[in-house]
């Protein structure tokens, strides 16, 4: 199968996972043949310590022909204008999460790519690995009996300013990877209602200086599903660790599910007549990152919607944003994108797609 050239575009702290995997676990389908960044030190830094042949401009990047998807890994203000451009100059787009920092960014990314007859996919990617997958086989299988409702906690202790800046907090960096997790379980939300609040107008950045905290940082979320089924969010920066999780209870059984910001670990299915443990069942579970760019590859190639699509990210990114809207008009609030589950993922098609190559 043909390889999909890829233009790397924002080489900072997530890119080194990305190019790695590319090169370790997708090289049979991927390529990585640029990088570019704001910063041009950085992009050569990358380019040199993976062996990319070219280091240019983002604008040179967009204009490559070797160029088919572009890998936006940029800081959530640069997702809009970065994707925006490569639509522009006829490239596919995987991106980052979130989709883009308002509502009225990400559905123009979402309408200019359904224009323009172009691919749009991205994270939170992380349910397309062997764990959450086995969690989807179970929950489809009736293992759990009929799913009630939910929980998932998305918990940190930072003092990144970055997470004080508006279009940052938890609900929009982290949160995702949970959100998305419950939808590949239990499908699309309807309806949310929402707390968020401020618990410490100023904090000190790990720099130590004074910062203005200018989005919620503690927030819980109750998203009700269209298929039955409610749950509830909770997204935390203040917590003294790192405690995420998700869990669907059922009539028969409660799934815990991996950390959802991982593609493996642990799954837990725990019924009244015991518990039943599966370790990093089998799939691309150290692969990580990038294996969402692999998948988009193979659906251009077989000329076929992305699992992660661009309806799943603006979904996701719509429930985010109507869980700080209920929040401030103190109601329940309607989320009127939807979204269908994608078919289960199977690896052993990826791998078969790259010649065998795992």
């Amino acid at each position: 199968m043909k390889k999909a050239g890829l233009g790397i575009v924002g080489c900072g702290e997530i890119a080194p996972a990305y190019i790695k995997n590319i090169k370790e676990h997708f090289s049979g389908l991927l390529e990585v043949r640029a990088c570019a960044d704001i910063r041009a030190e950085m992009a050569r830094k990358r380019a040199e310590e993976f062996g990319v042949p070219k280091v240019c401009s983002v604008t040179e990047l967009m204009a490559d022909p070797d160029v088919e998807i572009v890998v936006n890994l940029t800081n959530p203000e640069a997702h809009h204008p970065v994707t925006m451009a490569a639509f522009n100059a006829g490239k596919h787009v995987f991106t980052e999460k979130p989709l883009g920092i308002s509502m009225d960014e990400g559905r123009e990314m979402v309408e200019t790519a359904a224009a323009k007859g172009l691919m749009l996919a991205g994270a939170a990617d992380t349910f397309l690995g062997g764990s959450l997958q086995l969690c989807r086989k179970l929950v489809d299988q009736g293992r759990i009996g009929t799913p009630l409702n939910g929980t998932a906690y998305a918990s940190l202790s930072v003092k990144s300013g970055r997470y004080f800046r508006k279009g940052y907090g938890p609900m929009f960096d982290m949160s995702p990877y949970y959100i998305t997790a419950l939808l590949v379980l239990l499908g699309p939300v309807k309806s949310v209602s929402g707390m968020a609040r401020i618990p410490f107008p100023e904090k000190v950045d790990e720099k130590g200086n004074r910062q203005k905290v200018e989005t919620p940082t503690n927030i819980v979320g109750l998203l009700q599903f269209e298929s039955g089924p409610v749950a509830v969010i909770t997204a935390a920066c203040e917590v003294s660790g790192y405690y995420p999780r998700n869990e669907v209870f059922g009539t028969d059984a409660v799934l815990t599910t991996n950390d959802a910001n991982g593609y493996g670990g642990k799954v837990m299915l725990r019924t009244g007549s015991g518990v039943e443990d599966f370790q990093d069942p089998e799939g691309f579970n150290e692969s990580g990152r990038a294996l969402g760019v692999a998948e988009m590859a193979l659906a251009l190639r077989e000329g076929r919607k992305p699992r992660a699509s661009a309806e799943m990210l603006f979904h996701v990114l719509e429930i985010t944003h109507a869980i700080h809207e209920s929040s401030g008009v103190k109601r329940e609030v309607d989320v009127k994108s939807s979204w269908g589950r994608p078919e289960p993922f199977e690896w052993a098609a990826l791998k078969q797609a790259m010649g065998g190559r795992k």
